[in-house]
């Protein structure tokens, strides 16, 4: 799932983009969702729709906050594992092997005893209203609970596969198109990254000392419009939504 996840979701969603005026289709991942929500993981509790600025990072102070570097070293007693530039560092007796992904040459390797591999973390989560990992749905950092983008991330819609939760987030989750890097103590995660109970995180999908997870989520497609497309108001509203009826000239 780690290894082929976004080439395989971008695969299903494709089938999305073969309609009239349409030019393709893709799986929609975790910057499409920071983009409209204005997340940032270096810049936590702020809207800051760019990425630019620097400030609370997801997780800080800790092993896996966004960003950090880690060194993992496999003795015959356990793992090792070093933030870099941090005093933080232990050793490990719980795990007896390390196994991760290369992403240069694209395949998973084993570390032997005494050898070493650093792996940069990038797993984080959030809500969307403060942008940050505490839930307050009253809360206006990010973007409204009453907002329509955040009905259509992260509500079920009344033509949905749950319309008896219409509105809500109750079994509203759908896979992203994103891989991440955890770096925890001891050992590391492989995931993708999803929309879960209203907020955006991550599933483990490979862990370095003991393999699988497998989960069963959504999908979402971004379809691509011809830019011929025209829009034409249908004078009917749908969870809240103006629907519009596409005209499509004739060539």
């Amino acid at each position: 799932g780690y290894e082929n996840g976004v080439e395989e979701l971008n695969k299903v969603c494709s089938i999305y983009g073969n309609g009239k005026g349409a030019t393709g289709a893709r799986t929609i991942n975790v910057d499409d969702i920071n983009w409209i929500t204005g997340y940032n993981p270096n810049n936590t509790g702020v809207k800051d729709q760019m990425q630019t600025e620097d400030g609370n990072k997801c997780y800080a102070n800790q092993i896996h906050e966004y960003g950090n570097t880690v060194k993992y070293t496999l003795l015959s007693t356990g793992i090792k594992y070093e933030v870099i530039n941090s005093e933080i560092s232990a050793t490990s007796t719980n795990c007896k092997s390390f196994v991760y992904y290369d992403l240069i040459n694209k395949m998973w390797k084993n570390l032997g005893v005494n050898e070493s591999v650093v792996l940069k973390g990038d797993m984080y989560y959030y809500y969307p209203t403060t942008l940050n990992e505490t839930s307050n749905i009253n809360a206006t950092e990010g973007i409204s609970s009453t907002s329509l983008e955040y009905k259509m991330l992260f509500t079920n819609s009344s033509t949905g596969g749950d319309a008896l939760n219409s509105g809500n987030i109750t079994n509203f989750y759908y896979w992203l198109g994103s891989e991440y890097v955890g770096t925890i103590a001891e050992r590391s995660r492989f995931g993708l990254r999803y929309v879960y109970n209203g907020a955006v995180h991550g599933n483990d999908l490979y862990y370095s000392n003991d393999g699988q997870n497998e989960y069963y989520l959504g999908i979402r497609s971004v379809v691509k419009l011809s830019k011929k497309i025209q829009l034409k108001d249908s004078g009917v509203i749908k969870d809240g939504c103006k629907l519009y009826n596409l005209i499509i000239p004739q060539e």
